[in-house]
């Protein structure tokens, strides 16, 4: 357990687990093309609190998760890739029933804030940044709140990206059927992202 924080390693790690693809970024994408940014906000939102929320309870009890984990993992890896693989189909749902987008509601708060909950690679994640990078602060309450408000500035940029990413690109895809397309192949990257759940 290292008594200080190696900060380019840390930005490193932070970088890659934050704004390369995941069913927070994946899924934020989809709101946004098929809903606008705006519309997206309660969803976001939902995230951002769970992942906050998960990521300051690891980091109180990294210690204990790094015992509890590999007992429950298993199950945690079953639970998670049913929910997203269920949200692969909501979106691919939408890939034919784009012409009646405006009957179709955008997922809310609650969708948003079990996500992170029952997503294990967070949780794996979050053991291998408190116990590597951040062992320094786990379990200092206070300190921890800090760091875990900075990454939630951090988590938040990233998200908002991909949903503007998103929001961008269906101001451009006019035609039902190419929206359709870039729904499939946002059904198809949480499909993947579930079944690499097992890969960990």
């Amino acid at each position: 357990m290292t008594t200080h924080i190696e900060f380019v390693p840390l930005a490193t790690f932070i970088g890659i687990m934050v704004f390369t693809p995941g069913p927070n970024n994946v899924s934020s994408a989809s709101m946004g093309l098929n809903f606008g940014y705006r519309r997206s906000m309660p969803y976001i939102g939902g995230l951002l609190v769970g992942t906050f929320a998960v990521t300051f309870l690891s980091g109180c009890f990294s210690g204990a998760l790094v015992t509890l984990l590999p007992q429950v993992a298993g199950w945690m890896r079953w639970f998670g890739a049913a929910y997203i693989l269920w949200m692969a189909w909501g979106v691919l749902q939408t890939s034919w029933t784009v012409d009646e987008a405006a009957s179709l509601k955008p997922l809310g708060f609650l969708r948003g804030l079990l996500l992170p909950v029952v997503n294990p690679k967070l949780f794996i994640c979050n053991v291998t940044l408190f116990t590597t990078f951040l062992s320094p602060v786990a379990g200092r309450p206070l300190p921890l709140l800090l760091v875990v408000g900075m990454l939630s500035v951090v988590d938040f940029t990233a998200i908002s990206l991909w949903a503007f990413s998103g929001t961008a690109l269906g101001r451009y895809v006019e035609g039902g059927r190419v929206r359709g397309i870039v729904n499939a192949i946002l059904a198809l990257l949480l499909a993947y992202t579930a079944v690499s759940l097992f890969r960990m």
